[in-house]
């Protein structure tokens, strides 16, 4: 670029004052001339690229503290009988699976899972964990939480997921296969 602004004032010179000597003198002018608008754009670009990037960062930021707000926030399961409820964090959850009126939540405390039964419907607990996008219901008896899969196997009624350290599989049933794919991709 300083090369073709010292060509371009070069040419400039030799039209207006005709043919000239050219000395080193006038080549270090030519070259102080042409570095001014270098540096001009490259500040100018400079600046752009950096205001770009500041709203992007600030942007990520909210997304991220949204992301870990999402992830901190507590999930109340309350329970027909009052004393029998329970607050989690989202994140610790594995599956929630209907039986009968009640629901068994698994979730992981202190390294180990554990199973909380509390007298409730599964649509409850569904409206429960509704804000968290990784808690999502797959079946008609289970809500699971996609962070947590160890595997996926497929069937002709759906898909079976693993989790660990949990015996049984969840189900996948048809109707939510469409669903489920969505939020694993």
């Amino acid at each position: 670029m300083l090369l073709s602004i010292s060509s371009c004032a070069l040419l400039v010179y030799s039209k207006i004052l005709g043919t000239i000597e050219i000395q080193f003198a006038d080549v270090v002018k030519i070259i102080f001339v042409g570095s001014i608008p270098v540096a001009l754009l490259i500040i100018i670009n400079h600046e752009r690229l950096l205001r770009s990037n500041l709203k992007s960062a600030q942007l990520l930021n909210k997304k991220l503290i949204e992301k870990k707000e999402q992830y901190q926030k507590l999930v109340h399961f309350e329970s027909e009988y009052k004393n029998d409820g329970i607050t989690l964090k989202p994140d610790s959850i594995s599956v929630i699976k209907s039986a009968d009126n009640y629901i068994e939540i698994y979730y992981e405390r202190e390294g180990s899972l554990r199973k909380h039964i509390i007298r409730s419907t599964l649509n409850k607990a569904e409206i429960a964990t509704r804000e968290c996008d990784f808690l999502i219901r797959c079946h008609r008896s289970y809500i699971v939480n996609i962070k947590r899969i160890k595997e996926i196997q497929g069937n002709s009624q759906g898909y079976k997921l693993y989790f660990e350290n949990l015996d049984s599989p969840a189900q996948v049933s048809q109707m939510y296969i469409s669903e489920f794919k969505r939020h694993i991709e």
